[in-house]
């Protein structure tokens, strides 16, 4: 019996050895398990702990700033600044900054727009006698259109074997300079407090060429009388250049000789003929230059550099002011998985505003912000003085920490927001593209700031209550904890009773994705 039955405890034997090493095994993979779960949830918690801080952790905004949108769903729009002209005062900043658990109030007043004019292709004078066509044009990439060559000046000129000018209505006759070419560039200006600023996000790192802001340079004023014999005040302001360029574009001019008919003999017979005539007759293309935006952005970096210290005149006010984009909530006509879709409010027809108008037509840009573009006599574009500016230094972005996606919170300052193209206007999809901002300062992707200014300065100009917005960091914490959290919405809620003004907390948010219809492009998603 033990015969028949050793081999089968022989068995028994085997298979108790193999479960006891099974169960070994499978103790000893429980225990790895355990010690990697373990090791994953120290990773997890040290990376929220790593991310969970934004770059400011409260934002401030002018009273009654926050949309009916941010407001029903408790968002803030990643567009939002480039649309605040102001709003709140010096005494309300103080009183944010002297609050004991405030480590860090970086104010920014976005003051407005000016234009820079810069000297580029220049043909020289031909050597023919002749009627030319001067043709400028751009062609932008805004990252959903295909980039085409789009004319935005004509101008005519007459060279003569004279080589003396003359004044013909419509036309340039022999320009003493050659048949030259100039650009106007768009740019925002903006105030900051330097020392907030390099505290918030190290801009004094980012230095790259002269010295930074010290927020105590002087802003002297001087007494003038303007060509009209009313009087003035002048001043000259101090900034730094952001060298950035964030438009992708190429400026391209054309020169075409035009092909005179037997019975125009010369330049009074030409003068006779009315616009319309010279428009008509056929021409050929004799030269073509070309500069793209880096090129563009050396010259502006290179114009501005070298402006000194003086009272001589830039700009005799601001030509724009920031003006905000207006949504509301649209029932899109086909499936999509977003629970809230947007659409732009297109802003009315520049014939229906008197006075302000959009600057979208001078680029053949559809615009999507009104009051972008200030006629004379518009009362919101009054500055406290008329200005020249001198630059003190030139920064890089790229030397900025650029925030977490999975903490992003919005920097307009120094980087555009995020938009990326999803679906056409039929809602079909479509691969995706990522919106670039334009020279169209009434278009929907804002560029940041070209030129910082202090915010003494930004006061002089355009007032004390000239602050668009202050990002707090709350100083005393390290880490992610419940006490932290408290501190942070205790200091938010200080703020608002103190100043009455419009308080998002924004540590520990992420962004959201929205879907938006921008008409003429398409629905977009929008962080």
């Amino acid at each position: 019996m033990s015969r028949i039955y050793s081999p089968v405890l022989r068995k028994g034997s085997t298979l108790t050895v193999l479960l006891s090493l099974g169960l070994g095994a499978l103790t000893t993979i429980m225990m790895l398990i355990a010690s990697l779960s373990t090791g994953m949830l120290v990773i997890i918690e040290q990376d929220l702990s790593r991310f969970w801080r934004t770059t400011y952790d409260i934002l401030v905004r002018p009273a009654g700033t926050r949309s009916p949108i941010e407001e029903k769903y408790g968002l803030v729009e990643a567009n939002h600044l480039s649309g605040i002209p102001g709003g709140i005062s010096f005494a309300q900043y103080e009183e944010i900054r002297d609050i004991p658990e405030v480590e860090v109030a970086a104010p920014v007043a976005m003051l407005g727009y000016l234009m820079e004019e810069i000297p580029v292709h220049n043909f020289g004078l031909p050597s023919e006698e002749g009627l030319y066509e001067k043709v400028t044009g751009i062609i932008q990439d805004d990252g959903v259109h295909p980039p085409t060559f789009r004319p935005i000046v004509t101008g005519y000129y007459y060279i003569t074997p004279s080589a003396q000018e003359r004044n013909v209505p419509g036309i340039n006759v022999n320009p003493p300079t050659g048949i030259g070419d100039y650009f106007d560039m768009p740019f925002l200006l903006a105030g900051i407090d330097p020392a907030q600023e390099a505290a918030l996000v190290g801009l004094d790192r980012a230095l790259v060429k002269g010295a930074f802001l010290s927020g105590e340079e002087a802003l002297p004023i001087k007494t003038d009388v303007d060509y009209m014999g009313n009087p003035i005040s002048r001043t000259h302001i101090p900034v730094l250049i952001n060298a950035t360029p964030y438009i992708s574009l190429t400026l391209r001019t054309e020169l075409w000789r035009v092909v005179l008919p037997a019975e125009i003999s010369g330049l009074d017979d030409l003068a006779a003929q009315s616009p319309e005539y010279r428009r008509s007759l056929p021409r050929q293309l004799i030269a073509v230059q070309e500069s793209n935006s880096e090129a563009l952005y050396r010259k502006v970096v290179e114009n501005l550099f070298h402006r000194t210290a003086s009272f001589a005149l830039l700009h005799e006010s601001l030509i724009g002011i920031p003006s905000p984009i207006q949504y509301r909530e649209l029932a899109p006509p086909f499936s999509v998985e977003e629970d809230v879709v947007l659409e732009i409010v297109l802003p009315p027809e520049a014939e229906e505003q008197p006075k302000v108008w959009t600057v979208g037509s001078l680029y053949g840009e559809r615009p999507y912000r009104e009051g972008s573009l200030v006629a004379v006599g518009d009362e919101r574009a009054r500055v406290g003085a008329f200005f020249s500016i001198y630059t003190k230094g030139v920064f890089d972005i790229e030397m900025i920490p650029r925030p977490m996606d999975v903490s992003r919170v919005p920097l307009e300052t120094y980087f555009p927001p995020v938009s990326i193209l999803r679906y056409d206007e039929e809602g079909h999809p479509v691969a995706p593209r990522v919106l670039r901002p334009t020279l169209n300062w009434a278009g929907y992707i804002q560029p940041p700031p070209l030129l910082l200014t202090t915010l003494q300065a930004a006061r002089l100009l355009r007032g004390d209550d000239c602050i668009s917005a202050i990002r707090v960091r709350v100083g005393g914490i390290d880490q992610l904890t419940p006490q932290a959290q408290s501190k942070i919405e205790a200091v938010a809620s200080e703020i608002h009773r103190k100043t009455g003004l419009d308080v998002d907390i924004m540590v520990g948010s992420s962004p959201r994705r929205l879907l938006v219809h921008i008409p003429g492009i398409g629905y977009v998603e929008e962080q």
